[in-house]
């Protein structure tokens, strides 16, 4: 058992999965979430656009993760490139905004 400096037993620290994925595209990474259900998922090119936030933090909300996006860009071509989440389950009770750089 764990025990402080008090001497007193500690709950032992929750298992924590974290997962990274290289989407390549949100439905990539909607099946890491529901498959995986990690404790903490990175996300990379995800390829979500500011009009889509929204929608795609609900989603994660309702299969119980919190959601922090920096949004994909788009391309010279019309389409997208980049865009990263950091999606943390709601039972780590992890709130706040994490900077990116």
């Amino acid at each position: 058992p764990l025990v402080s400096s008090q001497g007193s037993r500690l709950a032992a620290p929750p298992h924590i999965k974290l997962v990274s994925c290289n989407a390549t595209g949100w439905s990539s990474l909607k099946l890491v979430a529901q498959e995986l259900r990690p404790s903490i998922l990175l996300g990379q090119e995800v390829w979500t656009l500011d009009q889509d936030l929204g929608a795609r933090s609900n989603w994660l909300r309702s299969i119980g993760f919190h959601s922090f996006w920096a949004p994909s860009q788009v391309t010279e071509g019309g389409g997208t490139s980049g865009g990263v989440v950091v999606a943390t389950s709601s039972s780590l009770h992890a709130y706040g905004r994490p900077d990116f750089v």
